[in-house]
């Protein structure tokens, strides 16, 4: 919901927790926790150029059953919007920047997802081994001055018509312990121990939501796509795939009148190596 399901590769510098870990006191209860923080350079071909963002996640277990996570994201900086001073930027992390613009103005992004896992559920639905619920919930920013408190002094950011997926997992479908089944028009499968196939097709309804953007053109898109790894090694793995996106625009004043479709080809290519401990 952050990053949609086709971003482009990101310049960009990542911190994360290796392994799980408990927090201290009575945030041990939240079971294992994971953290993560990234900085991104973007390109130049933007409303403001080389701009940034910066976002952190966090993930929760307080069960086998369950896991929860948060998501923030947020863009800002850019050619024509000033420098940002080192403890300014890590201040950005824990509030929401502001809205009278300069280096400080930023674009929050935030999503909530949620996991439901249901191990050994073949006792009751026979083709799989287990079944997971998945869902997400996104958002933009939306300021409300009504609601201030800590680090939000001029108001925190609340859901305002916000987006989200949902989808369910089936493990081990048929008894198989390498053939998993999900409904989001995505099915993986192990062709063998060292080859996996992969994949997906979406379509989505793009545009802005608010009443003062309503002119604003909106976009259908339609994409397939398939990836292939393979591993070479014990130790290393190769992945190939390959997306295809057909967007076209449609005017709101005029609901005949659309523009050319734009075609789209992503070619990724990965190599991955594992040292052991």
């Amino acid at each position: 919901m952050s990053f949609s399901n086709n971003a482009l590769p990101l310049n960009q510098v990542r911190l994360s927790s290796a392994e799980p870990f408990r927090l201290p006191w009575l945030l041990r209860y939240l079971g294992p926790t994971k953290l993560t923080a990234f900085a991104i350079q973007l390109e130049d071909n933007r409303d403001f150029p080389k701009a940034k963002i910066g976002g952190w996640r966090i993930n929760i277990a307080p069960s086998k059953y369950t896991e929860f996570g948060f998501t923030r994201v947020f863009q800002f900086g850019g050619r024509g919007r000033g420098t940002l001073k080192p403890w300014q930027f890590l201040q950005l992390f824990v509030d929401q920047g502001s809205d009278t613009g300069g280096p400080t103005q930023v674009n929050n992004l935030m999503s909530l997802d949620a996991t439901v896992r249901w191990p050994d559920a073949r006792r009751y639905i026979y083709i799989a081994r287990d079944l997971s619920l998945y869902g997400e919930l996104g958002w933009d920013d939306t300021l409300d001055p009504g609601f201030r408190f800590l680090f939000f002094p001029t108001g925190a950011i609340i859901p305002h018509k916000p987006g989200g997926i949902v989808g369910i997992l089936l493990a081990g479908v048929l008894g198989d312990p390498k053939l998993d089944l999900r409904f989001e028009y995505a099915k993986t499968r192990w062709m063998s121990p060292d080859l996996l196939l992969g994949f997906q097709a979406g379509k989505s309804h793009i545009g802005a939501t608010p009443a003062s953007l309503q002119t604003t053109p909106l976009s259908d898109q339609l994409s397939v796509g398939f990836d292939v790894s393979y591993r070479i090694l014990p130790t290393s793995s190769l992945f190939f795939g390959y997306d295809f996106t057909r967007a076209r625009t449609e005017n709101r004043n005029n609901a005949a009148d659309k523009g050319p479709a734009k075609i789209n080809h992503l070619l990724r290519f990965e190599y991955t190596r594992s040292f052991d401990r």
